[in-house]
């Protein structure tokens, strides 16, 4: 969008000059330095499920897309996940010249997801997707989306369009044995989570990483699969309080330049909790809410043995 909005084109090669032309700034001007997002854990119970991912080409065509299926663990519909994203506060002097705000960030993921998301159901509709499941998730949370709530793709099989500057593209297409591929602005096979490596039909076959990011609290998530879910499950249950989530919290409480009165935070966490495992998480957390601060700072120097 910012590159349509700039009439920046062809600019193939050049992700990252662009990326800074458009960011207006790089690593400490970078205005993406003040989102912080926390990892997400999960309400409730997470199903997964063992799939094939199979290659489609996007329009007919009596040729089969060329590749192997890949055979991968998904999560499954129905799972909830509660985290954080905090905008920080501008530092004086931060030499940001164009600031991330909330309505700025939930206005991009409208125009940006949601186009996508309508354009892709056009184009899995003409090979022979149903995708009556796209239209239910939409009219299932019609008077959140595109206020409070927000579409959007995350994992692996997401898609080259949906990492990539539009305008901008040059995805690499493969021609098969012993021919030099080409480089198009729009990829030409999609991948599809299969019950079967070699399905009959594209029916019953679904999209990868499409999620509902909402800003209030969910009766249940939103699915491009119809799935009835237990009566029990239709309020998640509030996972149980752990001693790390208190040390995580006074840490969240305190700004990232505040390292004394962080570092106690963490003696004392360290001293406390149990296992490697809660260490781990809670570091990770730290890192986060810290950010750029983080780096070669007395947190680090004692959190580095369980930083992955």
């Amino acid at each position: 969008m910012l590159a349509q909005q700039a009439g920046i084109k062809g600019r193939t090669g050049k992700a990252k000059d662009l990326e800074i032309e458009l960011m207006k700034g790089s690593f400490d001007t970078d205005p993406f330095r003040l989102v912080k997002v926390s990892d997400c854990l999960p309400v409730g119970d997470v199903n997964t499920k063992i799939l094939y991912a199979v290659n489609k080409k996007k329009t007919i065509s009596k040729f089969e897309a060329r590749g192997p299926f890949q055979i991968l663990e998904v999560i499954q519909p129905g799972a909830i996940f509660n985290g954080t994203i905090s905008i920080v506060e501008m530092p004086p002097k931060a030499g940001i010249t164009t600031p991330v705000t909330a309505d700025k960030l939930f206005e991009s993921l409208i125009k940006f997801y949601g186009g996508a998301f309508d354009f892709e159901c056009l184009m899995l509709r003409r090979i022979g997707v149903d995708v009556g499941a796209y239209a239910k998730a939409k009219d299932d949370y019609k008077d959140i989306v595109n206020s409070k709530a927000f579409f959007i793709r995350v994992g692996r099989h997401s898609g080259a369009e949906a990492v990539t500057i539009e305008d901008n593209r040059s995805i690499k297409i493969m021609q098969g044995k012993g021919k030099q591929p080409k480089y198009e602005d729009a990829s030409t096979t999609v991948w599809l989570a299969s019950d079967d490596s070699r399905p009959k039909s594209n029916t019953a076959l679904l999209p990868f990483g499409w999620l509902l990011l909402s800003t209030v609290e969910l009766k249940t998530s939103v699915s491009c699969v119809e799935e009835k879910l237990p009566a029990q499950r239709l309020t998640p249950p509030a996972p149980p309080a752990r001693p790390m989530d208190s040390f995580i919290n006074q840490v969240k409480a305190r700004k990232a330049s505040e390292i004394g009165p962080i570092c106690q935070i963490i003696d004392t966490a360290l001293a406390k909790l149990q296992t490697d495992d809660e260490k781990k998480e809670f570091a990770r957390a730290v890192k986060a809410h810290m950010g750029d601060i983080f780096k070669k700072s007395k947190a680090e120097a004692r959190l580095k043995a369980f930083i992955e």
